[in-house]
C-alpha cells in the first residue's frame, strides 16, 4: 500500500512536475484559461468554423475515465466520453468484464443505486441499469436538451447525478440547472444555479448540528460548492449557502468538478485544476482539515493524480471499504481507491470495452392516449411531461390547456412520444392531430399544487390523564391535502415521520421540539418550533 495524500498544503514532494505555464497568471481568468494553465499542453480540437482552438475545457481523451461510482457490493464502475460501455473493477482492483450501455451518448456522471444497480447520466437522458446489464429505467432530462461533449459542456467537468430514496437529483451538463425527478423520470423541481454556468457533481449531505440535510452541487466555473435545503427544495429555490473551495498553495483557481459527503457530514471536494482532494468539516464552517493528492504537481505514481475528474465514496457501513474514496484519475487513464487518510489500495488502468453504436433513444409510449407525468396524480410544478401515442399517419400534434384549443401549440410528432408542457392552474391538457385522418381529441388532468403546507400552531404539553406528552397541531394545505408530519429534537434532524394527525403522543417530549408537514403532492413546509403549554390545560 502507498500513501496517496498529504495532510496539509505545501508538503515536500519529489514527483515530476507537470509541464504548465506560470501558475500565477491564472488569477482572475476564465475557467477555460484556468484549465489551460493548469493542465499544460493539450490536444487541439477543430471548431465549427474550421479554425483550430486549444482544448482548454476538452480536458481528456475519449477513452480515459471521466465518471466513477461504487456500489455496495464493492464493484467500481468507470464511464467514458465515448460512451457505449462502463468498465468494472472488483474489490481488489482486478478488471472485470465491461457493462454494455443502452445509449451511445457520452457518460456524464454515475451514481450507485439500490440492489447494486447503477444510474447513468448521459447528458440528455438517464438510465438505471442492474448489475447484469438489464435496463430498469430510462427517461429523458426535461426539457429535452442535447449538447456536444466538447468545450463548455465537457462531461469530465460538468454534470452530476445522485439518488436519495425516491428522488433523483441531476446537475445538467447542457444547462445551468439543478433538478429533482422521481425514479421514473417525472420532473419535480428545477432551480437555476448561481453564475449561470452548469454544475458538476451532486451529493446529499446529512444534517449536522443546527443544519438540516442539504443538496451539495459543485460549481466548476465559480470555484464554489452550492448548498440547497433538501427538505424544501422546489422550483426557483436559492442556495442556503455557497462554500468557497480553497486554492492550493502555488496553484491556480480551483475547478471543483465533484463532491461527496459521508454520514458524519464530512465533505470531500475534488479540484481538477490542482490535482487535489480537500476534506472539509461542514460542522466547522467547512474548514479544510486534510488535503490529498500532492497538489499541485501531477504524476503517474500510485497515490498521485493527473487531471482527476470524478469522485465517489463507499458508504460508512463498518465494512473494510467503509468511507473509501474512488477517483477517476483521468489523464493517467485509471481509477484509484484511497482511504480518507490518503492510503492507496490500488490503481487500475481502465479503458472502455466494445462500444454500442447502434443504441438509440427507446420508444417511451406503448399504449394509445395521453398521460401526464407517467400517470401521477399530483405535480409540484406547472412544467409537466406528456406521453402521447401518435395515431398512424399523423405528422403534427396540437396541445392546449382548454377544450377550444385557444393559445395552442402545434409541433411535429416525436418518435420518443414525450413532450414538455406547462399546464394551467386546473392541470387540464388536451391533444389532437391536425391534418391527419384521426379526429381523436385526448384529454387528461393532474392536480397542480405548488404551495407548501402552512403550520399555524404547534403546542406540546404533558397530559396527567394519559401520562404522556401530547403535540397539538393546527395546519392547512390549499390543494392536495396534508399527508405526513415529521417531528425532531433538533431542527433538520427528523426523528419520526407518520401520517398526518392533529394530535400526536409520545413518552419522550423532547422529540416534539420541531415539526414540519408534507402535503400529498410532496411540498414540505418550513420547520416550526414547538411551544410548551402548562400541563393543567393539556386535556386529552
Amino acid at each position: 500500500m502507498f500513501w496517496g495524500g498529504t495532510f496539509h498544503l505545501g508538503a515536500s514532494r519529489r514527483a515530476r512536475r507537470a509541464t504548465r505555464p506560470a501558475l500565477g497568471l491564472a488569477l482572475g481568468v476564465t475557467l477555460t484559461t484556468t484549465l489551460a494553465l493548469a493542465l499544460g499542453p493539450l490536444a487541439t480540437v477543430t471548431a465549427e468554423a474550421g479554425t483550430t482552438t486549444r482544448a482548454g475545457s476538452f480536458t481528456t481523451g475519449a477513452n480515459n475515465p471521466t465518471a466513477v461510482a461504487v456500489t455496495k457490493n464493492g464493484i467500481t464502475y468507470a464511464g467514458f466520453r465515448n460512451g457505449g460501455t462502463l468498465r468494472r473493477v472488483g474489490k481488489g482492483g482486478k478488471k472485470l468484464s465491461p457493462l454494455v450501455l443502452d445509449q451511445p451518448d457520452a457518460v456524464t456522471a454515475l451514481a450507485a443505486g439500490s440492489k447494486n444497480s447503477i444510474w447513468v447520466l448521459y447528458g440528455r437522458s438517464v438510465s438505471q441499469i442492474n448489475r447484469k446489464g438489464v435496463v430498469l429505467r430510462h427517461w429523458l432530462v426535461r426539457p429535452e436538451v442535447w449538447c456536444p461533449a466538447t468545450v463548455g459542456h465537457d462531461p469530465a467537468i460538468y454534470g452530476g447525478i445522485t439518488v436519495r430514496g425516491s428522488t433523483v437529483y441531476v446537475a445538467n451538463r447542457c444547462k445551468a440547472t439543478l433538478q429533482s425527478y422521481t425514479l421514473g423520470g417525472v420532473l419535480k423541481a428545477t432551480v437555476r444555479l448561481p453564475g449561470g454556468k452548469s454544475g458538476g457533481g451532486v451529493t446529499i449531505k446529512p444534517g449536522a448540528k443546527n443544519s438540516g440535510p442539504e443538496i451539495l452541487v459543485a460549481l466548476p466555473a465559480k470555484a464554489e460548492i452550492a448548498a440547497y435545503d433538501l427538505a424544501t427544495f422546489s422550483d426557483g429555490d436559492k442556495p442556503r449557502s455557497t462554500i468557497a473551495v480553497p486554492k492550493a498553495s502555488g496553484g491556480v483557481t480551483p475547478v471543483p468538478t465533484d463532491v461527496v459527503a459521508d454520514k458524519t457530514a464530512q465533505v470531500t471536494v475534488l479540484d481538477t485544476a490542482n490535482n487535489a482532494i480537500y476534506l472539509m468539516d461542514s460542522t466547522n464552517k467547512y474548514s479544510v482539515y486534510r488535503t490529498l493528492g500532492h497538489p499541485t504537481e501531477a504524476s503517474s505514481k500510485m497515490g498521485w493524480l493527473d487531471l482527476p475528474t470524478a469522485l465517489a465514496q463507499y458508504p460508512q457501513t463498518g465494512h473494510k471499504m467503509s468511507g473509501n474514496l474512488y477517483i477517476a484519475d483521468s489523464r493517467n487513464g485509471r481509477v484509484q481507491r484511497w482511504s480518507t487518510t490518503g492510503r492507496s489500495y490500488w490503481a487500475t488502468a481502465t479503458k472502455p470495452g466494445k462500444t454500442n453504436p447502434d443504441s438509440s433513444e427507446p420508444t417511451s409510449c406503448s399504449s394509445n392516449g395521453l398521460t401526464i407525468n407517467r400517470g401521477a396524480k399530483y405535480s409540484t410544478t406547472h412544467q409537466v411531461m406528456l406521453r402521447v401515442s401518435t395515431p398512424s399517419g399523423a405528422t403534427e400534434i396540437e396541445i392546449a390547456n382548454n377544450k377550444d384549443f385557444d393559445n395552442s401549440w402545434i409541433t411535429d410528432v416525436k418518435d420518443s412520444c414525450l413532450y414538455d408542457w406547462y399546464t394551467g392552474n386546473d392541470g387540464r391538457v388536451f391533444v389532437r392531430f391536425p391534418g391527419s385522418s384521426s379526429d381523436n381529441v385526448w384529454k387528461s388532468s393532474i392536480v397542480v399544487d405548488t404551495v407548501a403546507p402552512d403550520i399555524k400552531s404547534a403546542v406540546k404539553c404533558w397530559s396527567n390523564k394519559k401520562s404522556t406528552w401530547r403535540l397539538v397541531l393546527a395546519a392547512k394545505d390549499k390543494k392536495s391535502g396534508l399527508r405526513t408530519v415529521s417531528v425532531a429534537k433538533t431542527k433538520g434532524h427528523v426523528k419520526r415521520t407518520r401520517k398526518w394527525a392533529n394530535v400526536l403522543e409520545s413518552n419522550d417530549g423532547s422529540v416534539f421540539t420541531w415539526v414540519r408537514a408534507t402535503d400529498a403532492a410532496g411540498n414540505t413546509s418550513f420547520w416550526t418550533e414547538v411551544k410548551t403549554k402548562a400541563s393543567v390545560s393539556c386535556g386529552g
